[in-house]
């Protein structure tokens, strides 16, 4: 394939461009630079469709990103780009989903296959659908700097008035990029757009998407008519058990037996694998407590605050607001922690800065003075500068994108830059929140595990938590993650798991008040010998680990439990491994117990209850209908405080 472009085909480059360059709209003046939208080294062709007329200047800054080496794909991408690629290739009518931890890189590879498509699947433009304004003038600015034509802020009105004069509703633009309330305002007009031009729809952070509700609804009607589709998430999943608008998805059922839909991704990149491959840094969590400060890892053993557990056991819904009072000492002790930890991040890092997570403006307006006060009182935090940055501060959004640049060592928001901003520097995160659910506290720690390479290889972040039972939870789950990534001999020669796009975010099965069961597959043999046992209770202690961990792998146990099953037995067994999770993770009397430990309890009392040792008398399908119903008065028990010693 030819590396330049011919003089005819310059000469329609110059045409088509009518004039303008295609990244910063001056007069060409008949002076252009023919250039690749997808770069020649990557793979693109000399062809009309994969090129556009620049100016100089333009060209020329494009030109040396590329030839920085900003377009290569980490491994993960390219695995991914594959994937999607064969994915439309083979079926352009598909919904392919890319699920990667937050922090991974999902919005460059998407701006490199939205590149691709262009090239050789004959796209003519790009609609991206993003939860906020900040987020998509971020996917504008990255789309750019690819050399990619495209507009942010486009309104409605505007689009419909040259919609219905009959006029292109898109100019010159190749990408435009609208929020999902944009969307869902007039999803006719979107769908008219589409059904003018070849579209490629990029669904960013679509678990904000429920089919059953307007954003879903809108973005399902625009996906009918575009001819290509792409969804991302850092967490595909939906609190309610619903589908997601714009993937495929599956039937299951969470650990009440209540039927849910789970996505089903073409691709999966963990954070575990993320930390391997140095696309994300690992998060230390600290677990504030009543009578001190400790980690995860020693907090396991020991028994959570009493007042935090009997708050939680109250009332569910307000149980963290107390502690997160500003005047009060228990928040103040969080406080601390934060600043003492910015402190000494910054002192190998100067750059490194802190974001407090608020309940709502007011909170954070004193959660600011306070923090101003500690700092004002200590030598080591005197020169540290707070930004309070909320939906209705003026310019908010050019103040995140510029905290990339500036000094500022402390910011206070709400949930405006929960998910999607990319703030490398943000090193230390206080949650301060009594908003939990298991998709906001992931969305939120991957503000913090974003990967520089201008730092070393030990990186790392710190999330500070109150010790509260879901939010332990959800740590625990990252926690566990990051244990397996540092595990030597568990990757393949470039980091990523044998098994990788079939991997969801999680480690093991977790379940939640948000009534998803979200469960990642380890085919390391430790953990295939203890899926094994999962679903085999009576064979643990009997059958050797060996031959356990050869009996997995023939019945390719590692991702069957993703899956409903094909016979009874098999799916009342699932619906058992599922409880015993949940009780694990929901009982505070087990929490003194290792998680091993603590199932092979569940499961052992469990078994003795329902008379598993007289099996011979019960078909299989019998015993785990009542193993079943034991292990299902067990969690409610559990969720309603009882001991698992009295609940047994």
């Amino acid at each position: 394939m030819a590396r330049f472009f011919s003089r005819k085909q310059r000469r329609h480059l110059g045409i088509l461009s009518g004039g303008s360059c295609a990244i910063c709209g001056k007069s060409l003046e008949g002076v252009f630079h023919a250039d690749h939208i997808l770069p020649w080294s990557l793979g693109g062709r000399t062809s009309a469709r994969n090129g556009q007329a620049l100016c100089p200047s333009c060209n020329l800054k494009k030109g040396a990103k590329h030839m920085s080496g900003t377009p290569t794909l980490r491994p993960w991408q390219q695995s991914a780009m594959n994937e999607l690629m064969s994915a439309w290739e083979e079926s352009p009518s598909s919904k392919p989903l890319i699920a990667a931890s937050p922090g991974s890189g999902k919005t460059w590879f998407s701006v490199v296959a939205a590149q691709r498509a262009m090239a050789d699947l004959d796209i003519d433009l790009v609609v991206i659908v993003s939860p906020s304004v900040n987020i998509k003038e971020q996917w504008r600015d990255c789309f750019r700097s690819a050399g990619i034509k495209a507009h942010a802020r486009a309104d409605n009105e505007a689009l419909r008035f040259r919609v219905d004069n009959g006029q292109n509703p898109t100019e010159d633009w190749r990408a435009i990029c609208v929020t999902y309330s944009q969307l869902a305002r007039d999803p006719d007009l979107f769908t008219e757009i589409a059904r003018r031009k070849r579209t490629l729809v990029i669904a960013d952070e679509v678990h904000h998407a429920d089919d059953q509700e307007c954003f879903g609804r809108a973005l399902e009607q625009l996906a009918e008519e575009a001819a290509l589709r792409l969804a991302l998430s850092g967490t595909p999943f939906n609190s309610t058990g619903g589908a997601l608008a714009m993937c495929e998805s599956l039937e299951d059922l969470d650990e009440t037996g209540r039927a849910i839909r789970r996505a089903k991704p073409v691709y999966t990149y963990s954070y575990g694998n993320a930390i391997r491959q140095s696309a994300c840094r690992p998060a230390e969590f600290v677990k504030v407590t009543g009578s001190g400060t400790s980690t995860y890892k020693s907090l396991a053993n020991n028994v959570i605050w009493q007042k935090v557990v009997d708050l939680a056991r109250a009332n569910r819904t307000d149980s963290i607001g107390p502690l997160l009072d500003p005047d009060g000492e228990f928040f103040a002790k969080m406080a601390k922690d934060a600043l003492t930890a910015l402190s000494d991040i910054k002192s190998v890092d100067s750059k490194a800065g802190m974001l407090i997570v608020a309940k709502d403006k007011d909170h954070g307006a004193r959660i600011c003075q306070m923090i101003e006060s500690l700092c004002r009182v200590n030598p080591t935090w005197s020169k540290y500068q707070t930004l309070e940055i909320y939906n209705d501060t003026p310019k908010a959004h050019e103040r995140i994108r510029q905290l990339e640049r500036d000094s500022t060592d402390i910011v206070v928001t709400v949930r405006m830059i929960s998910e999607g901003v990319d703030v490398k520097r943000l090193r230390v995160g206080l949650y301060a929140t009594d908003y939990r659910t298991r998709m906001f506290f992931i969305q939120f720690v991957g503000r913090f595990i974003r990967w520089e390479d201008r730092l070393d290889s030990t990186q790392h972040a710190r999330v500070i938590i109150p010790a509260h039972p879901d939010l332990i939870l959800f740590a625990r789950e990252i926690e566990q993650m990051i244990d397996q990534a540092l595990i030597p001999g568990e990757a393949d020669g470039k980091g990523e798991k044998p098994d990788a796009k079939n991997e969801y975010l999680g480690t093991e099965t977790t379940a939640g008040d948000d009534g998803l069961i979200y469960r990642g597959e380890e085919e390391n043999e430790r953990n295939l010998a203890q899926l094994f046992f999962d679903k085999h209770p009576s064979l643990r202690g009997m059958l050797p680990e060996s031959l356990a961990i050869k009996a997995a792998k023939d019945a390719n146990m590692g991702g069957s439990l993703h899956h409903p099953s094909n016979t009874p037995e098999e799916d009342w067994g699932r619906k058992n491994d599922q409880l015993v999770r949940a009780i694990v993770r929901t009982d505070t009397a087990l929490e003194s117990f290792s998680d091993g430990d603590a199932h092979r309890l569940v499961n052992n009392r469990a078994n003795r209850a329902v008379g598993i040792t007289r099996k011979d008398k019960m078909t299989p399908e019998d015993v785990l209908k009542r193993r079943h119903a034991y292990l299902l008065d067990w969690l409610r028990a559990a969720r309603s405080g009882t001991a698992w010693e009295d609940a047994a």
